[in-house]
């Protein structure tokens, strides 16, 4: 809005003797309404995969980001300007509920790579692979919190 992007489209001759005058009304608008978000999501993403790099190459630290990390913050921080009648909307259950099925899905896309990997430096034949899966599948069925909190037995 400060420096009226659609304003420029909509009226750019490029766009305007590419798309015609309906056209490059259309491409302004949609810049206009989705702007922000492209912005947004592509400094985030940039951010997300550059500071890392950039913080191990210049300091001793090593410096990690996570997707539910995020996503915790954000919800955290939009309950907090919300205030306490989020509880009572459904948005924010879902973005719980999508959090946590995030969480899942990173550990088990984590866990199924590292097991993939062990197998293959096992070099095990495919018939010993698939009762193993089959063995990891059925214990994780049976008890899927014993993934997070193994027990103490040796």
């Amino acid at each position: 809005m400060l420096h009226r992007v659609g304003d420029v489209l909509t009226y750019h001759w490029r766009l305007r003797l590419t798309f015609d005058a309906a056209g490059a009304t259309r491409i302004a608008a949609f810049f206009r309404k989705n702007l922000s978000g492209i912005v947004s999501n592509l400094s985030l993403g940039l951010m997300m995969g550059m500071t890392p790099a950039l913080v191990a190459t210049f300091t001793p630290f090593s410096f990690d980001t996570r997707h539910v990390t995020l996503s915790s913050g954000f919800i955290a921080v939009a309950s907090g300007v919300i205030g306490p009648g989020v509880l009572h909307t459904a948005e924010f259950w879902n973005a719980i509920l999508g959090t946590v099925s995030m969480a899942v899905l990173n550990v088990g896309v984590s866990f199924g790579l590292a097991l993939s990997l062990a197998m293959r430096s096992r070099q095990m034949r495919p018939e010993q692979a698939r009762t193993l899966r089959r063995a990891v599948g059925r214990k994780m069925l049976a008890n899927p919190l014993r993934v997070l909190f193994p027990s103490k037995q040796r």
